[in-house]
């Protein structure tokens, strides 16, 4: 299937799922909190390698809101 990659063995993928909102600027943090959750629990499990992407800049980003936008990367501080 196109798109599908399968993870390589020992990696462990978390996903967090995007908020339900009509557009993202209605709520810049997005899933933000949850994100950061994840990574500080695999750093305390020791992880050797941990890859994040904090979504809400880039899609809050695009819905051309700056005040938004701010709120957006603030939540990631």
């Amino acid at each position: 299937m196109a798109g599908v990659e399968e993870p390589f063995i020992n990696e462990s993928r978390v996903l967090i799922p995007s908020p339900k909102v009509k557009t993202y600027d209605l709520q810049p943090e997005m899933s933000a909190k949850e994100v950061g959750d994840s990574v500080l629990t695999a750093m305390k499990k020791g992880d050797d390698f941990i890859v994040v992407n904090f979504a809400n800049g880039d899609m809050v980003g695009h819905t051309g809101n700056l005040e938004a936008a701010i709120k957006a990367v603030e939540a990631v501080r």
